[in-house]
C-alpha cells in the first residue's frame, strides 16, 4: 500500500458519520459482467441416511444430531461450489457448539462431494480467492492466538495460515487482483473496562458494551499487515460495492 491513502489499493473507505460503527468497502475498477451464468440454490438440507430412517421411527437423539448444510460459496467461473456442514456434538464431546466442515462439489452434479476440511472442526469465513484456485477460511488452531486466517489450494495440498495477527480475525475481504486482503480484527478493550471485568463487573450494557473492532491491511507483496485508522469509530461489516 504505497503511501497512507486507501484509494491506491483501488478502493474507497467509506465511514458513516452518523453513527460510530462504520462500515468499509472495496471499490474494485468496473468490468464486464460474467457471460458465464449460473444458479446456486442453497437448501438447507438435512444430511441423514435415508436407509437409515426407513428402517426405524425418528427419535429424540436423531432429531439432536441432524447435519445441515450452512452456508454455500460458487466458485468466481461458477463451475464449482465450496459449502460448510454443521455436525452436532455427540454426548461424548461434552457441552459447547457444533462442528462445522468444508467441502467441494461441482455444480450441477448430484451427490459428488470432496472433504476438505473435515472432522471436529470450525470452519468459517469461507471465500474464494479471486483467482479461484484456493479456498480461503477462518479457524483458530492448536497456539493461534484467535481466528486465523488460512489458504487451501484446490489443485491439492495442505492449507497454510495466510498471515499471522495477535488478534482475532473478524471478517476479511480479497481486494480484486488477490495480492492483498483487508479484513477485521476485535481489539483489547479499554483499559478501564478490563480493569473492571477484572474486579468482577459482568453487566452487559446493551449497545455499549462492546468491544472495538479494527480495520487491517495485509498486503501479498510484503507480507506486512498494517492498521488502517479510522479515528473515533469501530468497524462492523467488509463488502464489495457494485461497480
Amino acid at each position: 500500500m504505497p503511501g497512507d491513502d486507501a484509494t491506491d489499493l483501488h478502493s474507497r473507505r467509506t465511514v458513516m458519520p452518523s453513527h460510530p460503527r462504520a462500515t468499509a468497502q472495496w471499490f474494485p475498477p468496473c468490468t464486464e459482467p460474467s457471460r458465464i451464468p449460473f444458479l446456486v440454490l442453497l437448501l438447507l438440507a438435512v444430511a441423514w441416511p435415508e436407509a437409515a430412517l426407513a428402517q426405524r421411527d425418528l427419535t429424540p437423539m436423531d432429531v439432536v444430531m441432524l447435519q445441515s448444510v450452512t452456508g454455500a460459496y460458487p466458485s468466481p467461473d461458477g463451475s464449482r461450489i465450496a459449502f460448510t456442514r454443521s455436525i452436532p456434538r455427540g454426548p461424548e464431546d461434552g457441552p459447547g457448539r457444533g462442528y462445522a466442515e468444508l467441502y467441494l462439489t461441482v455444480a450441477g452434479a448430484q451427490g459428488a462431494e470432496e472433504a476438505l476440511v473435515v472432522g471436529k472442526r470450525s470452519i468459517g469465513g469461507v471465500a474464494w480467492h479471486p483467482s479461484g484456485g484456493s479456498i480461503s477460511f477462518l479457524e483458530r488452531r492448536e497456539d493461534d492466538p484467535g481466528r486465523q486466517l488460512y489458504s487451501l489450494p484446490i489443485g491439492g495440498g495442505e492449507s497454510q495460515r495466510v498471515f499471522r495477527t495477535e488478534y482475532s480475525v473478524g471478517s476479511y475481504a480479497w481486494r480484486p487482483d488477490g495480492e492483498a486482503l483487508v479484513f477485521t480484527a476485535t481489539l483489547p478493550p479499554p483499559e478501564a473496562r478490563a480493569r473492571a471485568r477484572e474486579a468482577g463487573f459482568r453487566q452487559t450494557v446493551y449497545d455499549e458494551d462492546w468491544d472495538p473492532v479494527g480495520l487491517f491491511l495485509w498486503d501479498g507483496e510484503s507480507g506486512q499487515v498494517t492498521r488502517l485508522e479510522i479515528p473515533g469509530r469501530t468497524l462492523q461489516l467488509l463488502q464489495h460495492a457494485p461497480c
